[in-house]
């Protein structure tokens, strides 16, 4: 970059700053049943990163003498410095179903769940990503300038993959749900719309901490953790890391896949199990997995105790200081803990689901993440990566993040960029043939499948680790887990054991799902909205 064209220069804030988040690169991939003007989305993503502090995530990366990473802007980007990295695959003589990797991108089934291990692997969706393109570390985005985000669109003549790729220094989800809406906005000629990117130059949670800790007007008090009393000290924390270190090297390779549960089979899950309780159908679905993984380990013996991990998103939980819709570019993700008991791992979902609900309730309020917040920037000002563990040492832990608030299906809007709507899809089943529309009841424009790749660069898998993508527009749930095989046979079985014995379909892609039985009626919109916690 020419210094004489350098105007801006933007931190990257310590949470941005991160061991582990220096190591992780993402791919938002999107699928449309719409046939999209790929220059017309370049050029208006390029449009929006030179407004204003957007331009912060078209700059380039550098590390500073003092080691810490910040983005420098220019006034105007162009052809030799552009805002995104850009890769067009113009494929549309032919189908997505005839393309060798996209058509096995998953499809919906209306009636049965199913495990879809294509998807679950990062390579094998590879060539459909912007990280294709990309420098394979930080370091290399660094020496080479690289922009930071990069788009890779791959038209079909009755479909469209757009893929939107980053390291995840650059922001978390909820950044990344700030761009796309604004993308969308640039898109319809909207510009007035686009709300300013706050905090492209300010840590704002670090202000939020420092205006608590002033005792200014209005200001929460940060408040010590709920579960101080069980914390872990240096010695117990390291004992446990060991453990799970040599559980990590004894234990086969974990797997990665999706698991699609559709609208009945959440409802036959969640009505079966919930009773009264006042939680979401997220919840219960976080109980549920926990219950398979805590009952998959155990054997014959009684299930162990379990730490949930479950990340939050501080920006959700300081509402003093912002409001939760406000365009904000940085990671901003904390993390709650849920000690689980022997007891309560082989107790019902119901139990489970609220005992988690009462610890992240517990865990998230705005003195609570200002008190976490206060711990983090000790530990990082003191040179430290701040790793606090609660809850018991011997504990099997496991790892959610929900995204469903992001919803990527209803933030996103490309309808400018329509050519044309996409074909009919045929759907086999085990008795007969018929002609659907999948994706023809959507908005044109929008998304009909979405899934979040990421790429650590060390590519060590980790166990017990589920993101759940969220909510498609109808009512289905796409789940990414990476499991012990012997985890997966649970959870499997457990879907069996759901739908009365019929068998849950297992394939790379395949639209030849087993007929199931006969399901409740689907219930009404209204009845689907629940609350929905995101954590990315």
């Amino acid at each position: 970059m020419d210094e004489d064209s350098i105007v801006y220069s933007y931190p990257l804030h310590p949470l941005d700053n991160l061991s582990g988040t220096r190591n992780v690169f993402l791919s938002w991939l999107m699928r449309f049943n719409d046939v999209l003007d790929a220059e017309k989305l370049q050029q208006s993503l390029s449009r929006l990163l030179e407004m204003g502090d957007w331009r912060k995530l078209g700059g380039r990366i550098r590390r500073g003498k003092d080691g810490k990473l910040k983005i420098i802007s220019p006034d105007q980007f162009g052809s030799l410095q552009p805002a995104i990295a850009f890769g067009h695959d113009k494929l549309t003589d032919s189908s997505i179903d005839q393309h060798r990797v996209a058509s096995l991108l998953p499809k919906p089934s209306r009636t049965m769940p199913f495990t879809d291990s294509s998807s679950g692997v990062n390579q094998v969706f590879r060539p459909l990503t912007g990280l294709a393109m990309m420098p394979q570390t930080l370091d290399d985005i660094i020496r080479l300038e690289a922009p930071p985000l990069a788009l890779h669109v791959t038209s079909f003549s009755d479909a469209t993959v757009v893929s939107l790729s980053h390291p995840q220094v650059l922001t978390d989800g909820f950044g990344i749900r700030s761009l796309l809406r604004s993308w969308s906005l640039v898109l319809a000629g909207r510009e007035t719309d686009v709300p300013a990117l706050r905090g492209a130059s300010t840590d704002i949670l670090r202000e939020a901490l420092r205006r608590s800790e002033a005792g200014e007007e209005g200001a929460v008090h940060p408040e010590p953790h709920v579960l101080a009393s069980v914390r872990l000290g240096k010695l117990a924390k390291a004992k446990m890391l060991l453990r799970l270190t040599a559980e990590r090297m004894k234990s086969p390779e974990p797997v990665p896949r999706v698991i699609f549960l559709p609208h009945a089979a959440v409802m036959r899950l969640t009505e079966g199990e919930r009773g009264t309780s006042c939680v979401s159908t997220s919840d219960m679905l976080v109980a549920w997995l926990v219950r398979c993984a805590a009952a998959a380990a155990s054997s014959n013996k009684p299930p162990p105790p379990v730490t949930l991990l479950s990340a939050v998103n501080a920006r959700l939980h300081l509402p003093t200081i912002m409001e939760p819709d406000e365009a904000l570019a940085q990671n901003m993700t904390l993390m709650t803990h849920t000690p689980l008991t022997c007891e309560q791992t082989s107790g019902p979902v119901d139990g489970i689901a609220r005992s988690f609900r009462a610890h992240v309730d517990a865990q998230t309020t705005e003195a609570q993440i200002l008190g976490m917040l206060r711990s983090t920037y000790r530990a990082l000002d003191a040179g430290q990566e701040p790793l606090n563990a609660y809850g018991d040492r011997h504990a099997m832990p496991v790892l959610v993040n929900d995204l469903s608030a992001i919803d990527v299906y209803n933030t996103v809007d490309f309808a400018p960029a329509v050519i044309r709507r996409g074909e009919t899809t045929t759907t086999t089943t085990t008795t007969t043939t018929t002609t659907t529309t999948w994706g023809a009841d959507n908005p044109p424009g929008s998304v009909v499948y979405f899934q979040l790749q990421s790429k650590l660069v060390n590519d060590q898998n980790m166990a017990n680790v589920f993101t759940i993508w969220g909510r498609d527009r109808e009512g289905n749930y796409w789940i990414n887990a990476t499991l012990a095989p012997k985890v997966w046979a649970r959870v499997e079985e457990a879907l069996k054991t759901m739908f009365g014995g019929e068998g849950v379909a297992k394939s790379r892609n395949s639209t030849h799902r087993p007929q199931a039985p006969d399901l409740p009626p689907r219930q009404s919109s209204s009845q689907q909205e629940e609350q929905e916690v995101s954590t990315a």
